[in-house]
């Protein structure tokens, strides 16, 4: 799944997005951050990570996953990523890696 959420509280978190969808409208509404899963219908989150580095995005990229291989770790810290979760992960681990990524000091 592919979510784009405001992350100041209240948080707010509209439906998720097909990733190519995602990719055609991402930069009319920016979100202030993403969370991305590796697995995802037809496209995978590094496909989707790549892409947005290509088109110039700005916004912090959570990594969700249910299978931690550390090569895909490093590609996706490689990436960018601001935070790297794999499942299942609890509420507090969610929450940590959302404040960190949208704090001032992570822009």
């Amino acid at each position: 799944m592919l979510w784009s959420a405001p992350c100041a509280p209240p948080v707010s978190v509209p439906a998720p997005l097909p990733p190519g969808e995602f990719l055609k409208s991402w930069h009319f509404e920016l979100p202030d951050c993403l969370l991305l899963d590796t697995q995802m219908p037809g496209v995978s989150g590094t496909e989707v990570q790549k892409a947005l580095n290509v088109a110039g995005a700005r916004f912090p990229v959570i990594i969700v996953t249910g299978s931690d291989e550390p090569s895909f770790r490093a590609q996706s810290m490689r990436l960018g990523a601001a935070a790297y979760l794999c499942k299942p992960f609890d509420d507090v681990a969610l929450l940590q890696a959302l404040t960190s990524a949208v704090a001032p000091s992570a822009a």
